[in-house]
């Protein structure tokens, strides 16, 4: 046999290998499962018992507890803020602040102008304390840790300051009425 014809033969047998994997790969199909009784179990039609063990009881949050929470988040978002999303932070607590708190925020937005270049800080919430709690008034401090940067690529610096916050409630909800940083 010439040369020629033999890598004829070789490339057929390959290809016809190469085919029959294919078929085969492809055309794998998903067994389809019948269900069939299993021997030795009953079969029975009671209702199962799906009520929660006697001594369960539901985890029960204090109302101070809220506020707590509540100011811990508003905290955090409040002492917030960067120059690239330009009062966002008090713009997305709208739903939370007093009429007389919203009038400020938004005179206080449209009074004080945008600083020269990058500015941003990021607070977080580290503790909270009622310091002062009735059914319609409670007052909260909550201590932060706020890291500053002044300009792009610069190093942070590091504080600690304090937030006291002042909730009245209105229509059943805690409303943010003032927000001094001491």
């Amino acid at each position: 046999m010439n040369r020629v014809l033999k890598i004829f033969i070789l490339i057929i047998i390959l290809a016809a290998v190469a085919a029959g994997a294919w078929v085969w790969f492809s055309n794998k199909s998903i067994p389809i499962i019948i269900n069939t009784p299993v021997d030795n179990v009953p079969i029975t039609n009671t209702p199962l018992d799906i009520t929660p063990p006697a001594d369960t009881n539901p985890v029960v949050v204090s109302a101070e507890q809220q506020i707590k929470s509540l100011a811990r988040l508003f905290a955090a978002t409040y002492g917030s803020y960067s120059t690239d999303a330009r009062w966002q932070n008090l713009k997305e607590l709208n739903y939370i602040y007093t009429p007389s708190f919203a009038a400020y925020i938004n005179q206080y937005i449209s009074q004080t102008p945008a600083p020269a270049g990058y500015y941003s800080v990021n607070t977080r919430a580290l503790a909270a304390e009622v310091v002062a709690f009735t059914d319609v008034n409670a007052t909260v401090t909550i201590q932060t840790q706020r890291e500053e940067v002044f300009s792009l690529g610069s190093e942070s610096q590091l504080s600690y300051q304090t937030l006291r916050l002042q909730f009245n409630k209105i229509s059943g909800e805690w409303k943010v009425d003032n927000a001094v940083w001491e």
